[in-house]
């Protein structure tokens, strides 16, 4: 699967659905997701509790999960490792 790049990962919509869309950060999802959030729904309830409540913490007003700075950036590193771990034990067959 080639590396997606900031050019495939942002979609404008037309104009009058003023929606913006991403895709999904984990590693072999392409699902398209609202901008302002990080995952889809079942990749995102992948995520350990813990992680996701430190996500919301620190995400403040940030609307951009992909403009992070500070904290919320380095607890976005966290859950993008922690993805791919979990993709690697998935592809293992390790649950």
């Amino acid at each position: 699967m080639p590396r997606r790049t900031t050019s495939t990962l942002r979609t404008v919509l037309p104009r009058r659905t003023g929606a913006v869309f991403a895709v999904c950060f984990w590693p072999t999802c392409d699902e398209r997701i609202e901008r302002s959030r990080l995952a889809c729904k079942s990749h995102w309830l992948m995520i350990p509790s813990r992680l996701r409540a430190a996500y919301n913490e620190a995400r403040g007003d940030c609307q951009d999960p992909r403009a992070a700075t500070g904290r919320f950036a380095d607890v976005i590193n966290e859950i993008r490792a922690t993805a791919k771990r979990r993709q690697v034990a998935i592809e293992a067959g390790v649950r």
